[in-house]
Parts: structure tokens; C-alpha cells; sequence
């Protein structure tokens, strides 16, 4: 019996896979999410120029495409009835508020299920090299 379903990945929901990555790893990246198990995939296709700059040294390109992402992601919950989305991003930096924060305000009835948050995973695997 499914639990429920979320988009992206963990262990016994049914998987809905978002992948947003450089075209070269995106072929990789779907055999891997099929052989997993995922049941869809999707794929955005679609890129965006800021030339965001902080202090004339800090590329803001991670910190604009976060909310972006999420705002696609979320889109594709609410298209496909997931009660749950879910994101690699780790406690390093402001990713995972970025996730969570544009998650909330859209869909705040959805659960995220953020991996890096739950010792369970972080005590097995030591780093993203590790995975």
C-alpha cells in the first residue's frame, strides 16, 4: 500500500522524479531515477540571464533558482495530488530555507521531507560524495 506520493525521492513513497540539471547529466540522471523506481519524470525546460551580482563578487544564480525550482516543483505537487515534496539540499547553507520558505508559501498544507534533516540519513552517508 502507497504512503502517499512526493516528488523527488524516499524510501517507500511512490516517486515522482523533478530533475532541474545541466542537459549533459539529465540522461544519467533519468536512468538512474527509473532503476530506482521513480513512475514519472519531469524535466523543465527552461533557463534564465540575471546577472545577479552581491557586492560585485557574489553570484546570486543559486540563490534566485532556489524559489524557481520549488516554484515548479510545487506546481507539479499540486498537479499530481503529492501531499509531500522533498529536496537534497543540506544544512551548509540557505538552500533548505530557500526549499522550505517558497514551499510554505505556496502550498502550506504540503510536508517536506528534507533527507539532511533526518539523522537516520546523515549518520550513514558523511557527505554527498558518500551517496
Amino acid at each position: 500500500m502507497s504512503k502517499g506520493t512526493v516528488i523527488l525521492a524516499y524510501k517507500g513513497y511512490d516517486v515522482i522524479t523533478y530533475l532541474v540539471s545541466p542537459r549533459k547529466y539529465l540522461w544519467d540522471k533519468c536512468a538512474c531515477a527509473t532503476s530506482l523506481g521513480g513512475i514519472q519524470i519531469f524535466i523543465p525546460s527552461y533557463c534564465s540571464s540575471a546577472n545577479a551580482i552581491y557586492e560585485d563578487c557574489y553570484l546570486l544564480g543559486t540563490s534566485v533558482a532556489r524559489p524557481c525550482i520549488t516554484c515548479r516543483q510545487v506546481q507539479i505537487a499540486r498537479q499530481e495530488g503529492a501531499q509531500y515534496v522533498s529536496h537534497g539540499a543540506t544544512g551548509k547553507g540557505n538552500d533548505q530555507i530557500r526549499f522550505k520558505l517558497t514551499c510554505h508559501a505556496l502550498y502550506p498544507e504540503v510536508k517536506i521531507i528534507a533527507p539532511w534533516r533526518i539523522p537516520e540519513f546523515y549518520n550513514r552517508f558523511r557527505g554527498r560524495k558518500r551517496l
